[in-house]
């Protein structure tokens, strides 16, 4: 889960044109159908998608992760915080990092995505419902 966006750039375009293969499409058609009609996301986010679906585990079913994920993000209402009731307690606290390599870390990566999806789908649901709305979610992201 520790890559930068721009890895996914090569991996992206063998993808695309995997797509094209499998469906007999012409280079000028859209990417975006492409993705539509397999009912698929492009790799970069695949990627985020995965670290949803990891970070609401973490969060109210951390009985399915391993251990060494137990502490790994904290939400901002956490008593190791503070105990105030703010506007932001459930936003994942941000650690404050300084190298690139700490920006793509899951703690700090995964609290930013977190932090930026809507707050309807940071409620509990079940992991069913949540991949599907996350994936929608997504989907509607990458063709904005």
């Amino acid at each position: 889960m520790n890559t930068c966006d721009s890895y996914f750039g090569k991996l992206t375009i063998l993808n695309n044109k995997i797509l094209r293969i499998l469906q007999n499409k012409d280079l000028y058609f859209p990417v975006a159908q492409l993705y539509r009609n397999f009912n698929t996301l492009p790799p970069s986010k695949l990627h985020q998608q995965q670290i949803f679906i990891v970070l609401q585990k973490s969060l109210y079913n951390s009985n399915q992760l391993p251990l060494v994920f137990g502490d790994y993000v904290v939400l901002n209402r956490s008593t190791c915080i503070h105990t105030y009731n703010t506007r932001n307690r459930s936003n994942f606290n941000l650690d404050s990092v300084n190298t690139t390599f700490g920006k793509r870390s899951l703690q700090f990566k995964g609290a930013m995505l977190w932090n930026s999806i809507p707050a309807s789908l940071r409620e509990p649901m079940s992991r069913a419902k949540f991949k599907k709305l996350i994936k929608s979610y997504l989907t509607a992201d990458s063709e904005n």
